[in-house]
């Protein structure tokens, strides 16, 4: 059995949710294609100011990488703005929470709530570098910082309790 205290703070909450967001392959295909549509227009900016063109108008040219740039910040933004508003209204979020690991599950304990996941429960976990995090279901996840541990035996022993729940799906870093 392993207990740890932890406290997830606006920042680490803005920094899964923007990792978690960028590594699905729709946003990252949009914001490389956005990026070379962008970079295009630039490009084509540059090469009608180089060359005498009467009749050309290099600012219409720009218009592509406006409009480009505005979609990348305002998805940004949503990301950003979501993220802060969950954080500061949901209190299972950013109150202490202890978390206690045992083999019948995780055991959860905060100032507004307490609640049991069993392993057979739990979706999938993940453990990123910084993270354990463990999805009730593909959207709904509590994140457990790994500075949060005592020690590095404890995350050892984290990794240990996943791995031996049969049927559980989970991704577990080696190091």
């Amino acid at each position: 059995m392993v207990q740890v205290d932890t406290q997830l703070s606006q920042q680490d909450f803005l920094k899964f949710n923007f990792s978690h967001f960028f590594s699905k392959l729709f946003v990252k295909v949009f914001f490389a294609f956005s990026g070379f549509v962008a970079l295009m227009s630039l490009l084509g900016f540059f090469l009608i100011l180089l060359t005498d063109y009467e009749q050309s108008r290099p600012f219409e040219q720009l218009m592509p990488m406006f409009i480009m740039s505005a979609l990348m910040g305002l998805v940004c933004w949503s990301v950003y703005a979501q993220s802060n508003r969950v954080y500061k209204t949901t209190n299972a979020v950013h109150e202490p929470i202890a978390y206690t690991f045992s083999d019948a599950g995780v055991h959860l304990k905060g100032k507004t709530f307490e609640s049991e996941l069993n392993w057979s429960g739990l979706y999938k976990i993940v453990e990123t570098k910084a993270y354990f995090v463990f999805y009730q279901n593909n959207v709904a996840a509590n994140l457990v910082p790994k500075k949060s541990f005592d020690s590095k035996e404890q995350v050892l022993a984290i990794r240990t309790l996943i791995a031996s729940q049969p049927d559980l799906k989970h991704k577990l870093r080696k190091d």
